[in-house]
């Protein structure tokens, strides 16, 4: 056996608070936060266990239409013409629920180690280890959940259908919430040239918006960097906004007055860059969103880094739209009381009040009964599994519009 040998200057040592990373890098919640589960638009947050499919109604009405007149002897021709209303014109959506799934691992082995942060001198037994290990393989696992699910709604928003595998090509493996095709267009000319018509393509994406999901009011904006750099060069919105006493452009570090149904948008992640008014007489707050993500699906077995907001796109939406929320069931056999007792006795909390990371840009976005914690065990390991089954639908998916080829 290798014989250890201590210096005297080990006894002398002095250990700094450990630095945890995790705890400083905030967990994405701009898309999650900014547009789903609001209660003002109407929108529904459901917890479902026991059923194992989901089935989305979306009924759409034509809210322009005016009545016809008709004459009262129906001599007119015009009588042929009368409409006879039909109820319960929908869209049935079904799929099975999604799954996500982490399981993380902890050897008998581990817990003769030092946990991070403890000293050379502290006393700890084997069980402590492994609640500290434990806490921090959850509150990973839970951070690691919540950024997948802010990459859904990104799809959802963006796309108005997201995945039920990552990366899939496959529309059967999608969820599609039937936006209108044409609510996704290119731009007729890209906006890094200095004389495109920006605002004509703003007024373009408001219309649709109006006409097909009969939202109205103020509208917002999210740019894509290039995008938001084409914006800030083009020479039309420059002569807008240095009309003096005429302010149909807003950019730069002037004070915005920003409507409190926007404000959702900044405290969740998003930046205020702007505003813009158009030819139709329509309001634009302009927002950009810099933050990235790293998947392995897009180039298998590479990580990929990837802007949440592409950059050669523009999104633009009414704040009203309605946005649910939807969480399924976990996908195990029923949990036994023998199985919760161990549970807690092992890593000392409870299946249903795991420890809350404390690294979620907006806390409201996280709720304990969207997730599903389990664990088994043999004599020298114990495997911990954490699963969520979430489902983002744009409800109202015609109130979003994604421009593209800005750039």
């Amino acid at each position: 056996m290798p014989t250890v040998t201590a210096t005297s200057n080990e006894y002398t040592r002095f250990m700094t608070e450990m630095f945890d990373e995790n705890k400083k890098v905030k967990v994405p919640s701009a898309f999650l936060g900014g547009f789903f589960g609001k209660p003002e638009t109407g929108a529904v947050t459901h917890f479902v266990t026991d059923a194992g499919t989901i089935e989305i109604d979306q009924m759409r009405v034509d809210g322009r239409r005016l009545a016809r007149l008709v004459n009262r002897d129906g001599t007119s021709k015009d009588i042929t013409r009368q409409e006879t209303l039909t109820a319960d014109k929908y869209t049935n959506i079904v799929r099975q629920w999604p799954l996500i799934e982490i399981p993380a691992s902890i050897s008998a082995n581990e817990l003769l180690q030092r946990n991070p942060g403890d000293t050379p001198f502290d006393i700890k037994t084997q069980q402590s280890r492994l609640l500290g290990k434990a806490t921090r393989l959850h509150r990973e696992a839970v951070n690691r959940h919540m950024r997948t699910w802010e990459f859904l709604a990104r799809q959802s928003i963006l796309d108005g259908e997201h995945d039920m595998i990552l990366g899939t090509a496959n529309a059967d493996l999608k969820y599609d919430f039937y936006r209108k095709s044409t609510h996704t267009f290119a731009v007729g000319a890209k906006w890094d040239i200095v004389g495109t018509d920006i605002i004509g393509d703003f007024d373009t994406a408001i219309s649709l918006i109006q006409q097909d999901s009969n939202n109205f009011g103020d509208y917002g904006a999210l740019v894509g960097v290039a995008g938001m750099e084409g914006l800030r060069k083009n020479t039309q919105m420059k002569a807008e906004a240095d009309i003096r006493r005429y302010e149909f452009v807003e950019l730069g570090e002037r004070p915005i007055n920003l409507p409190s149904k926007f404000q959702i948008y900044v405290d969740n992640g998003f930046a205020l860059a702007g505003k813009v008014r158009t030819y139709q007489n329509r309001t634009v707050y302009l927002f950009t969103y810099d933050l990235t993500f790293t998947d392995d699906f897009t180039t298998p077995g590479v990580d990929t880094e990837t802007k949440w907001m592409p950059t050669d796109k523009c999104l633009v939406f009414s704040p009203d739209a309605r946005c649910d929320k939807l969480f399924g069931p976990p996908n195990r056999m029923p949990i036994t009381d023998v199985e919760r007792q161990w549970f807690a006795e092992m890593f000392g909390f409870n299946m249903e009040a795991a420890p809350m990371p404390d690294n979620v840009m907006n806390p409201s976005t996280f709720d304990m009964r969207a997730f599903y914690f389990d664990a088994d065990g043999s004599r020298e390991a114990v495997r911990l599994y954490t699963q969520s089954a979430p489902i983002f639908p744009t409800t109202e998916s015609d109130a979003f519009v994604t421009m593209t080829g800005l750039v």
